[in-house]
């Protein structure tokens, strides 16, 4: 009960009754229930940027962009369709990444085009958006890079060694740095390293452990009974495959552009994929492009420091180009 009247609160907070009503109207109440009756660290990040005031922030963009869709979908005569139809998607584990590519691409989008419809072929497949950048529609398709097999593999024992930590008193809350855990040995040794070394009662601050794992500490005022690992580093540590992932991803996504007009394929990627992305696509990514001209570009979104936040990468064999008006109100570097 005590939890339940504090989500109430965080979620209502400072905000006004129009914030209020979009949180309800896109995050149901049966979601919070299952949420709240999970594990604490089996819960989804969009649990805790709801609750957690250090991720306000992240919350009032979340807001923001999602009254822009709800404006997208004011005039839309199959709006309350499509937007259980997000909703349905946006609490999803296998779905919520890339509905908030989407999201963040809708804002960006809203911005710098007009006319701008979400889903414009629903209830069929394809894009996720058509908008008018200057004097023709363009179709854009959005998609979230995450994780390979042995990635994902990766991130459930990380999810893992989190849970079990939890367990293991301090009051800390921390983050882990860089850690590959790709088998249960790997779990069994780092749970041991850090329960050891939070035995010692940490401060707050970097820690290097004689492993030479780098921890963070956070907080060391949390209930007593528990530890919480709120942040991860890069989740490839590496394992490969990106090559393989980027072009398969952008071949599925080729099929949701009609081709009857210029069409992006928009991928929002983590970190691991950022630094071979563009050898990638200038080298056996101009094979895809040449088998699927309905693209028109590929952008590369990044919130890496020193990377440009979006590149884009023409295809020469497009059967609609983008004007060079157009890629201007794109904002992109070129790759």
């Amino acid at each position: 009960m005590q939890e339940e009247a504090s989500i109430e609160r965080l979620l209502q907070g400072e905000r006004t009754m129009d914030d209020d009503e979009i949180l309800h109207s896109y995050i149901p109440a049966a979601w919070w229930e299952q949420q709240l009756a999970k594990h604490p660290m089996k819960r989804q990040m969009l649990y805790w940027q709801l609750t957690q005031p250090r991720h306000e922030d992240i919350t009032k963009r979340l807001i923001h962009a999602l009254k822009i869709l709800e404006s997208v979908l004011a005039m839309d005569p199959l709006a309350g369709l499509k937007r259980e139809d997000f909703v349905g998607k946006f609490v999803d584990d296998d779905h919520q990444d890339d509905m908030a590519a989407e999201l963040t691409e809708l804002v960006f989008l809203s911005e710098r085009s007009k006319d701008v419809v979400y889903a414009p072929k629903y209830p069929e497949t394809g894009p996720d958006f058509r908008c008018d950048l200057v004097s023709r529609p363009i179709e854009v398709e959005v998609t979230k890079l995450s994780g390979t097999e042995g990635e994902i593999k990766s991130e459930g024992l990380r999810t893992q060694l989190d849970t079990q930590l939890y367990d293991v008193p301090s009051g800390c809350l921390i983050s882990i740095g860089m850690l590959a855990i790709r088998t249960q040995e790997d779990l069994t040794s780092a749970y041991r390293s850090i329960k050891r070394w939070l035995k010692k009662q940490p401060a707050e601050g970097e820690h290097e452990l004689p492993n030479g794992l780098r921890v963070r500490v956070y907080q060391t005022n949390l209930d007593p009974r528990h530890t919480v690992v709120f942040a991860r580093s890069w989740k490839g540590s590496g394992v490969g495959g990106h090559e393989e992932q980027v072009l398969g991803k952008i071949r599925k996504k080729a099929s949701q552009l009609s081709g009857r007009c210029p069409g992006l394929v928009v991928t929002y990627a983590d970190l691991e994929y950022i630094f071979s992305f563009a050898d990638t696509i200038n080298g056996r990514g101009q094979s895809v492009f040449r088998m699927h001209p309905q693209i028109s570009a590929v952008i590369l979104v990044s919130n890496v420091k020193g990377e440009p936040p979006r590149t884009l990468f023409r295809n020469p064999f497009a059967s609609h180009p983008l004007k060079e008006e157009e890629i201007d109100r794109l904002n992109v570097a070129q790759g």
